[in-house]
């Protein structure tokens, strides 16, 4: 029976379930747009996590602090030349060095120095900008997941500078998930081009004591959800004010 000005009820039941199609349809590409969405932020996420961590190292390389006193070495340097050629003409005793506190010691996986990348919280505080800073891996649990262990990068600071790199400080994990890190450093003092371990202080060669790197190779992989991203940056170090090896032979000479 059809009515006038109006629809057979088949009419209405195939423009019913053609709705109800384009709504199944519609529904179906907003979840698929909504998971690929998901994806991608969780990628820019993870890529960024990477990316401010390696922001945050570099930062505190780039600040390195190496201290030197070339008034004190010239004159040190002036004394002994004086003592080698005639001992008995020169009563003025040469000074001691003083303790050498800036400091830095790269491994493979591990990396402690002395940094100008103190931040006074306070106005007014009887604080430097000078600090001791750390880098490196170890187990963690996750903040969300308390269940879940995982490889996490720490980064450690203290505002007193001591001669122990690795005591005291605050510590802080920057970077969850990861699964490579790696350090290598160069400097013109090498006849390598990049070495894995660096050291100024005890245990250094006559290549790196006292000696800072020109630049850090630094690289960071993390997984999560099966998925690697893996980042590699160098972080030039600012300011290293090291002695050029013409300069250490010749202060070594008059000794």
């Amino acid at each position: 029976m059809k009515l006038k000005n109006g629809f057979t009820l088949i009419e209405v039941l195939i423009v019913l379930i053609i709705l109800a199609v384009m709504a199944t349809l519609t529904a179906q590409t907003i979840q698929r747009s909504a998971a690929v969405k998901l994806k991608i932020q969780h990628n820019i996420d993870q890529t960024s996590a990477i990316r401010n961590a390696l922001s945050v190292m570099e930062r505190d390389i780039s600040l390195s602090f190496n201290y030197r006193d070339p008034n004190r070495e010239v004159q040190d340097a002036i004394k002994k030349e004086k003592l080698a050629q005639d001992p008995n003409a020169a009563q003025e005793e040469v000074r001691p060095p003083p303790p050498k506190l800036t400091q830095f010691t790269g491994e493979a996986q591990r990396l402690m120095f002395t940094s100008l990348g103190g931040v006074r919280v306070m106005p007014d505080a009887q604080e430097s900008e000078q600090m001791e800073v750390s880098y490196v891996l170890r187990g963690c649990k996750s903040f969300f997941t308390p269940d879940k262990t995982m490889q996490c990068l720490f980064r450690k600071t203290s505002p007193i500078i001591d001669e122990k790199l690795d005591d005291g400080g605050i510590e802080t994990a920057i970077l969850e998930n990861v699964t490579f890190f790696g350090l290598r450093y160069f400097g013109t003092n090498k006849e390598e081009d990049w070495v894995q371990t660096w050291k100024t202080g005890e245990g250094a060669d006559d290549n790196t004591r006292d000696q800072f790197p020109l630049a850090v190779e630094i690289t960071l992989e993390t997984e999560e959800d099966g998925k690697k991203v893996k980042m590699l940056t160098v972080a030039e170090l600012r300011f290293p004010n090291n002695k050029k090896k013409e300069e250490t032979n010749a202060l070594s000479t008059t000794r």
